[in-house]
């Protein structure tokens, strides 16, 4: 473990895989809070922390819950901020309270159509966007499935994304795809939720760019686990990444 320090940033690599429950923090006293991002995160990809802590005694700081930590990753923690995750949790908890879950329907196509083009989005989720044909032809499959369950996500009478479950492969796959103007509401991970109450079969499976921090934390926080990691090949829909497989049990 190599910590390099740049006030008030503390950066920690691992050469092997890692399970951390505590770390130390040199001079920072005890009361302070600490936020920790994931390393790739911290240059400004997504400002939202993977967890939040204070600072004990000797500048110890325990984790709610253990980071698992890949080899050649790791974490920057950032201390003294006041607490930055409270405005943040209630400005979610307001808004997830308005999230609802509908049938998807003939005229939700058009909006989901224009999710579906942004150029960020894409490239988070390590994507390729439907052509207009390739996204009428998909979607007139999926709402002529009877196995499939497509639900627009509203926030208040809004359309700000979808969320569904699908076999595929053998398996009943769970996927979602929010507006990137509602990111960081904690919308996606309600969603999830709300539609894993409605979907009462087990096990469900779900697949996660690992480079797309923020989706694995939804998945995670909604109980899916990482199960393994692959080089999954280029398609004409998604490009060639390393994709993690997760599973609700």
């Amino acid at each position: 473990m190599l910590p390099l320090y740049r006030d008030p940033h503390f950066t920690f690599r691992f050469a092997e895989d890692r399970l951390v429950d505590r770390f130390h923090l040199d001079g920072v006293e005890p009361g302070t809070s600490v936020s920790v991002y994931a390393i790739d995160l911290a240059a400004g990809e997504c400002p939202e922390p993977i967890a939040e802590a204070v600072a004990g005694d000797g500048g110890w700081v325990n984790l709610p819950e253990p980071l698992v930590v890949r080899a050649g990753g790791g974490f920057v923690a950032v201390a003294g901020s006041p607490r930055p995750g409270e405005d943040r949790e209630r400005r979610s908890a307001t808004t997830c309270d308005h999230v609802r879950l509908r049938p998807v329907e003939a005229g939700h196509l058009p909006r989901m159509y224009e999710m579906q083009l942004d150029p960020e989005s894409n490239r988070v989720a390590v994507t390729n966007p439907r052509t207009g044909e390739a996204f009428d032809a998909h979607w007139a499959k999926v709402l002529a499935d009877q196995a499939v369950i497509a639900r627009a996500i509203l926030l208040g009478e809004t359309l700000v994304g979808t969320v569904s479950c699908f076999p595929m492969d053998g398996g009943d796959h769970v996927g979602y795809w929010i507006d990137r103007a509602y990111w960081g509401a904690g919308i996606a991970s309600r969603a999830v939720c709300l539609l894993l109450r409605e979907v009462t079969k087990r096990p469900l499976v779900a697949t996660a760019a690992t480079s797309n921090g923020a989706s694995l934390r939804v998945l995670q926080k909604c109980g899916f686990v990482v199960e393994r990691v692959y080089l999954a090949p280029a398609t004409d829909r998604y490009p060639e990444c390393e994709e993690a497989v997760l599973v609700l049990r």
